[in-house]
């Protein structure tokens, strides 16, 4: 009866010590600790959603985003959906990573034009997205999904915590030592010493709000300083158990586009 009740006694009590050890972490305000949850929940996540809203300088830029990833990284599917408005024009592009291609649809006003890259050719296993060819206004970084955005974002910036009943405001500079090591291993072909010097000065500090229940980020702002951010994202009606269908992820060009593949002209510009 002994080895029962202490078998019992464990089953019940350690999901309990595990989900107060992170509510005490997150009441705490404790940023370590609410930097290692988030990456904990962000590496679980196999499937998601997310509307970004993005605004820099005089563009605003509207984007829904949905991802899935496999066992095998290299199989992992994004498709982004995104309207461009500036004071000038406005632009709406479609982005689909299939598995396989990397297929981009532009169009404004009756101009439309296709292009498509061969992931395959152009990333590393470990980095599905990274093909070099980047879409701007996103609200992810360049070759990143929403997984990979926020996990490298928390770890090359040291950030300490403010927290209120209902958000987590993590914030702080950026480590120039981790963020020139994860810049060197990208695909962007302007990872290197100026530009790494550049990014560090323009967007040298990080103020990220998140949803203090769900670990969810609500917007997220980078810029010279605190009282100088030059680029804000905000984030909304983010699923991080989104049922996806692998139905979303296929791409046919519409009817009598031409597709230029430029997987070859990409991969060029690397050297």
């Amino acid at each position: 009866m002994g080895n029962i009740w202490k078998t019992f006694v464990l089953l019940v009590l350690l999901p309990t010590v595990i989900s107060f050890a992170q509510a005490t972490s997150l009441n705490n305000c404790n940023a370590k600790l609410v930097k290692e949850d988030m990456i904990n929940k962000l590496e679980g996540v196999t499937h998601y959603k997310t509307d970004i809203i993005v605004k820099f300088d005089d563009f605003n830029v509207k984007s829904n985003v949905v991802g899935k990833k496999y066992a095998d990284s290299k199989s992992a599917k994004m498709k982004i959906k995104q309207k461009i408005k500036t004071t000038e024009y406005a632009l709406n592009y479609l982005t689909v990573f299939d598995g396989e291609f990397q297929w981009v649809e532009s169009r404004r006003d009756d101009f439309m034009q296709v292009v498509k890259l061969k992931i395959s050719s152009l990333t590393q296993h470990d980095r599905p997205f990274d093909t070099g060819y980047y879409l701007m206004g996103t609200g992810l970084l360049n070759g990143e999904d929403y997984v990979g955005t926020f996990i490298n974002l928390l770890n090359f910036y040291d950030l300490d915590a403010v927290c209120t009943s209902r958000t987590i405001t993590l914030s702080g500079v950026i480590n120039k030592e981790k963020f020139s090591h994860y810049a060197l291993n990208t695909k962007t072909k302007k990872s290197n010493n100026e530009y790494i010097s550049k990014y560090i000065k323009e967007f040298g500090h990080l103020s990220l709000e998140i949803d203090k229940k769900n670990l969810t980020v609500n917007s997220y702002k980078i810029g010279h300083s605190s009282k100088d951010a030059i680029f804000e994202a905000l984030f909304s009606d983010t699923d991080l158990k989104a049922d996806i269908d692998d139905k979303v992820f296929l791409y046919t060009p519409p009817s009598g586009v031409k597709v230029l593949d430029i997987t070859a002209e990409v991969k060029n510009n690397e050297h």
